[in-house]
């Protein structure tokens, strides 16, 4: 059962047949006009709160101390934190490389952004300029493999402090669709000469990813070529006022602005304009 709660739709649009939960309905043409409804779009949530985190060494020369819970990555606080602390001296090297993990809970239909909290630190000494540079990698997984998503690059040289604190956040590239995991990669280096050295650390404090995870119920449309999946919003949320019953239980079914790659071509009018639902995934 389709449940329209003061709703209809803006304008007839012709569907020879409307798949709903594997009913066929033939319909010749649906009237959509009149009353407005105010809608709501599902919020993106952070999908890294509920995953699984994993930490990983992946080189090291001269580290003091590495800060290796892994469950800091993602516990949705900033003042705890993974990474290192690492000093050479006299014609040597320090340098730390570590990676952390978060799978998700869920499959995410969508992620829109990705953002990082991190600090990184230098302190040179000595009679020349010991020199120092990094990098700090964003990955997605989808499609089988890892995506680089963003790189963050730092370097410099001389005596003193240098430092950079904050927050990084990425949406450039996106947004990413059927993505299982997210992935920080970073590395420092100070190269100290004769008679100089060098005190170096990188902690990164929260990886998240924010997005939404749709799900398919069974809800599908014919828009005259093809049949369409309707996606609907994960049970538990129900920010959608287009709504449909399966067993019981209700579901938002997902919107989107019109002109969306994911809209079905299928459109309501709404106090916040004319949105269409959204196809799966």
């Amino acid at each position: 059962m389709m449940i329209i709660t003061k709703t209809k739709f803006y304008k007839r649009i012709s569907i020879k047949r409307l798949f709903l939960l594997g009913l066929v309905i033939s319909l010749s043409s649906i009237y959509l006009v009149g009353i407005l409804i105010k809608v709501a779009f599902a919020q993106d949530t952070n999908l890294c709160l509920d995953g699984t985190p994993t930490f990983n060494i992946l080189a090291q020369r001269n580290i003091n101390s590495w800060y290796q819970t892994a469950s800091n990555i993602n516990d949705n606080n900033t003042g705890t934190m993974v990474g290192f602390t690492g000093y050479a001296q006299y014609e040597d090297q320090a340098y730390g490389k570590y990676e952390a993990i978060v799978d998700f809970a869920q499959l995410a239909t969508i992620v829109n952004k990705v953002s990082y909290y991190r600090y990184w630190y230098f302190y040179g000494q000595g009679w020349g300029k010991p020199s120092y540079s990094g990098y700090e990698k964003t990955y997605l997984y989808y499609g089988g493999a890892w995506h680089l998503i963003h790189t963050h690059n730092f370097s410099g040289a001389g005596i003193g402090a240098n430092t950079d604190a904050g927050l990084i956040e990425i949406t450039t590239g996106g947004p990413w669709t059927d993505v299982s995991k997210c992935k920080i990669e970073a590395y420092m280096i100070v190269n100290a000469g004769t008679n100089e050295a060098g005190t170096i650390r990188h902690y990164t404090y929260e990886l998240r990813a924010f997005g939404l995870v749709y799900e398919d119920i069974g809800l599908r449309v014919f828009d005259g070529t093809q049949t369409v999946s309707i996606a609907v919003e994960p049970l538990g949320t129900l920010t959608s006022p287009l709504r449909i019953a399966k067993d019981g239980v209700i579901y938002g079914i997902a919107l989107v602005d019109p002109g969306d790659p994911n809209e079905s071509g299928i459109r309501i009018n709404t106090s916040s304009g004319i949105k269409a639902l959204r196809k799966y995934p």
